[in-house]
């Protein structure tokens, strides 16, 4: 390790304690948490930036106190542009933190929706369908610029979807309707149910019918669209289960 890095990581542990102590003035952890995000965007050391990330996954409580969320992103988002794809990747998982108190930031998103045609094995596709509730999950409080790139992004996702199907990656597919399960928007999820159940025909058997309560949505929102789905009849035993709003057990 060089003295410039060693230097910095004391700055990013120096800053992530001001930051958790209870008794810091609101001034003073905006301070320490834009430090953070400059060290983030102005390094080129990928360990410090996990350092950085860190930081703030310990530190989301703190969060709440952010003056300008805006401004915080800007800093931070540039790095989605890096050649460096683990970069890409740290911003990506970056944003689930920040995301819920600053907002989706627009550049972020735009780069998003090209991620899900990424490599299905690479390390920024998996961050970027993880931070996809973390966007959905705003759609009902964004302004209307920012549901007009949500639901842009959601039909990339619907692409997407079928992308994986048709190139035989259903190990990912099934990944991804599961982490979909966490979006909790009442529009999104009508679409999203919809999505489940036209992919769940089409999947072999092994990752349709034996695994279908693994990643399928089974929350009383929901239930309206599935209880007489077919496929799903195979699954439980009886519609009353489902109609109740009971959660069965996964098979396996």
């Amino acid at each position: 390790m060089t003295r410039h890095h060693d230097h910095l990581l004391r700055q990013i542990n120096h800053h992530a304690s001001i930051i958790q102590d209870i008794y810091t003035t609101p001034f003073s952890r905006n301070a320490s948490l834009s430090e953070l995000a400059t060290i983030f965007s102005a390094t080129n050391d990928e360990s410090l930036r996990v350092h950085v990330l860190k930081s703030f996954e310990a530190s989301q409580t703190a969060l709440s106190t952010l003056d300008s969320g805006a401004e915080f992103l800007n800093k931070i988002y540039k790095v989605i542009h890096s050649n460096n794809e683990v970069a890409r990747a740290t911003t990506l998982s970056l944003c689930r933190i920040l995301f819920p108190i600053c907002g989706p930031h627009p550049s972020i998103l735009r780069h998003l929706q090209s991620s899900l045609f990424f490599s299905p094995l690479s390390e920024e596709f998996l961050q970027s369908i993880h931070l996809l509730p973390t966007c959905f999950n705003l759609f009902e409080t964004a302004s209307p610029e920012t549901k007009a790139s949500l639901l842009l992004l959601l039909t990339k996702v619907i692409e997407c979807v079928n992308h994986l199907y048709d190139d035989g990656f259903y190990t990912e597919l099934v990944l991804l309707l599961s982490i979909l399960n966490a979006c909790d928007s009442p529009f999104l999820i009508r679409e999203l149910a919809f999505l489940h159940l036209s992919i769940l025909d089409k999947l072999p058997t092994q990752y349709s019918v034996d695994n279908a309560c693994l990643y399928f949505p089974l929350i009383n929102e929901r239930i309206f669209f599935i209880n007489n789905h077919p496929l799903l009849l195979q699954v439980y035993p009886t519609l009353n289960r489902l109609k109740e709003g009971t959660h069965p057990q996964p098979l396996h």
